[in-house]
């Protein structure tokens, strides 16, 4: 009774060792292939509403203009995407976000020799004068005083 116990615990001890190891492996494995680049956006709010996103700052020393530019729309990208989350909104103010972009060589590779302007990032760029052409719409639907008799 008593071999058969510790035959368990040694199988359960093994058990334990092997996927401890496999996990450790697996970390090591993705912090080898992928880079982190920090980011610091800013999101402009008026009437709890944004405005404005801009990026303030790209913390990589060894980064092209490509790569550069690739890694402003990705972060204009997740802020746009962050920005009505309760965590960040404001109703007047600037709203300071760091923003953590985790890419793999090969991804970052590829930017150096794509320059273009993503659709999303034209989207953003232009959201303030959308968000104008959007209230002046509204300000005039609402000043019309034409009224109708049948």
């Amino acid at each position: 009774m008593r071999k058969i116990f510790i035959n368990k615990c040694k199988f359960a001890l093994i058990v334990f060792v092997s996927f401890c190891t496999n996990s450790l492996s697996a970390q090591r494995g993705y912090t080898v292939d992928s880079l982190q680049i920090k980011v610091y956006t800013e999101i402009d709010y008026v009437n709890s509403t944004a405005k404005v996103i801009n990026v303030r700052k790209v913390f990589c020393d060894y980064c092209n203009e490509g790569q550069l530019k690739g890694i402003e729309d990705e972060a204009l990208r997740r802020s746009y995407i962050e920005r009505n989350l309760l965590k960040n909104r404001l109703s007047n103010g600037k709203k300071k976000l760091a923003i953590y972009i985790r890419i793999s060589r090969k991804d970052f590779a590829y930017l150096e020799n794509n320059v273009e302007m993503s659709l999303e990032s034209y989207l953003i760029k232009n959201m303030h004068e959308n968000n104008k052409n959007k209230d002046n719409i509204n300000n005039n639907e609402s000043s019309d005083t034409r009224v109708s008799s049948n």
